[in-house]
């Protein structure tokens, strides 16, 4: 049962750590999800802040000088860029009943459910705060749309022929973003997050299909006849983390004909520079981090269980997941957004 947070629920403070640490498990790990697996996490203590983060472009200088015999060395410079971040809280509940739980056959037992449930519901929330806040071309220095062929390069904005059209090479055409994205920023992208369909359109191209082609007997396979890449093909293909966003939400009310829907834009993608580490202080070079405030639980995330003896026959066991996080735009240089670059 899906409840509204009462006030009340603020004075019980027990967190249930078997349960939080089995939902922990399944919110970090689900690979439908793009919002919380491999992404940069930056630690904080208050929930809003000012990062400090390094200027790449003074980084990216040479100040290296000659040097006479009785001079001083050059003195080299770097600065720091203020980024604000900005984290909140947001909770779910549900409500087990006594005389549901007891009569529970085995392998429908409502507690079993309950921290997958929790995490689920919890992915699909924090996917979407990706999608407000991260995946959207307005974030990003540079725009990549898809079109039915390729125009003028203008820095921030291009036009290219649509990957899923057969006579266009998405590998190709992302190699070409890598080169730009590198004399932009002096960084190598190393992770590119796609979704679904676009995914789908790639894995699919005729050119892609060619280029992991595999040797039968000696000779080398057609694309007619090698299946769709996969992502770890397009991964070695391009040098970096391939990521695919599976994930549905239901759009529809309660007692109404599901309605469902991809989260993240399905023909859209993404190409980033991620911070080598996923645990970072926000100094490190990184495109985006979720920003995790920890004071009040480790990794900001928790579940309290508690009884309400008025809720149900017999009362009921009440579990609310807390989640305390947010997502940052460190780096805007470090992005490149790929709009609708299927049909």
């Amino acid at each position: 049962m899906l409840a509204t947070i009462r006030k009340t629920d603020y004075s019980n403070t027990h967190v249930d750590q078997i349960v939080t640490n089995q939902a922990m498990e399944f919110f970090q790990t689900d690979d439908r999800f793009l919002g919380v697996k491999d992404v940069p996490v930056i630690l904080v203590n208050q929930p809003t802040g000012i990062l400090s983060v390094l200027d790449r472009n003074d980084l990216n200088r040479d100040e290296v000088r000659a040097r006479g015999r009785q001079s001083q060395a050059e003195k080299a410079g770097f600065g720091f860029l203020n980024v604000n971040y900005a984290t909140d809280e947001r909770s779910i509940e549900y409500d087990l009943n006594a005389a549901q739980a007891a009569g529970a056959s085995p392998g429908r037992d409502p507690s079993r459910v309950i921290p997958l449930a929790l995490a689920y519901k919890g992915n699909i929330h924090t996917e979407t705060r990706l999608v407000t806040d991260v995946f959207a071309g307005s974030k990003w220095a540079r725009v990549v749309t898809g079109a039915a062929g390729d125009g003028a390069d203008g820095g921030t904005a291009m036009n290219r022929k649509y990957w899923s059209d057969p006579t266009s090479d998405p590998i190709a055409a992302l190699r070409f973003e890598i080169d730009i994205f590198i004399l932009r920023s002096g960084m190598f992208p190393t992770a590119l997050r796609l979704g679904r369909q676009l995914f789908t359109a790639i894995a699919a191209n005729p050119n892609v299909r060619a280029q992991v082609a595999v040797m039968v007997g000696g000779t080398s396979q057609t694309a007619t006849f090698t299946p769709p890449a996969t992502t770890v093909q397009l991964s070695a293909l391009l040098g970096m983390k391939v990521t695919v966003s599976s994930a549905i939400q239901n759009t529809a009310d309660r007692g109404t004909p599901a309605t469902n829907q991809f989260i993240v834009p399905s023909k859209d993608g993404l190409l980033t520079f991620d911070s080598p580490q996923q645990y970072t202080d926000g100094q490190v070079p990184t495109g985006f981090a979720r920003v995790v405030y920890q004071a009040l639980a480790p990794d900001g995330f928790q579940v309290r269980s508690f009884p309400r003896p008025e809720v149900g026959a017999g009362g009921s066991m009440a579990s609310v997941l807390d989640i305390y996080n947010g997502y940052v735009i460190v780096d805007n240089m470090l992005g490149t957004y790929l709009a609708g670059m299927s049909t």
